[in-house]
């Protein structure tokens, strides 16, 4: 029989694997090996030439690690962000501030909420501001296995004096409006991923 006669959309190459996994082709070949299994037997075919075709409703058992990449791999971070679900989905838009200073906020939000959320990973993209090209803001992604108070660490911000200074200064007339902080509706589908990840100017990973 002819194998390629049989495919459809549902299966895969490794050339897919590699665009959208966060593996190189070294990991690649040491996983792909799990399929010469008999229980995958039915989920990876051989066509011509030898290459190899793999049903897609198998492939983040076999391909997606909860390993985070390296920094220095940011292709490789935006494909890990896009593959994992997400909980919670915010912004912070500090006052007059450049990288350096939302990188700092960022950090030291996540410090906050690891302290009270002990399970958390936070993913933040840097861009700039709307008409400036010296001030920036952040988005950021939370994944959690607990509910998180918004209430309570809008209340713990306040109380941190840098946080409060950039995010609650009191010059600002616009009250509440420097720090977002929501579920991540299921109806965004990937919409929101995709707009935290609109930008490069810096992508970060905390852990």
């Amino acid at each position: 029989m002819n194998t390629i006669k049989i495919l459809n959309d549902d299966w895969v190459d490794r050339k897919y694997v590699l665009e959208n996994y966060p593996l190189g082709s070294k990991t690649y070949n040491n996983k792909v090996t799990q399929l010469d299994k008999e229980e995958y037997k039915e989920y990876s075919m051989i066509g011509k030439f030898g290459k190899r075709f793999i049903h897609k409703s198998i492939l983040d058992n076999i391909f997606l690690s909860d390993r985070i990449p390296n920094r220095d791999q940011p292709h490789q971070v935006r494909k890990w962000v896009k593959k994992h679900k997400w909980d919670y989905f915010g912004n912070i838009t500090p006052l007059e501030s450049d990288i350096d200073t939302n990188e700092k906020l960022i950090k030291k939000l996540f410090n906050l909420l690891k302290y009270r959320y002990p399970y958390l990973i936070l993913f933040y993209s840097i861009e700039k501001n709307p008409h400036s090209n010296t001030l920036y803001h952040t988005h950021y992604l939370l994944k959690t296995k607990e509910h998180i108070n918004t209430k309570e660490i809008i209340s713990l911000i306040k109380q941190d004096t840098l946080l409060n200074e950039f995010l609650y200064p009191s010059v600002d007339i616009k009250t509440n409006s420097r720090i977002q902080l929501e579920p991540y509706d299921d109806s965004f589908y990937d919409g929101g991923i995709k707009y935290v990840l609109k930008n490069n100017i810096s992508i970060g990973l905390l852990r």
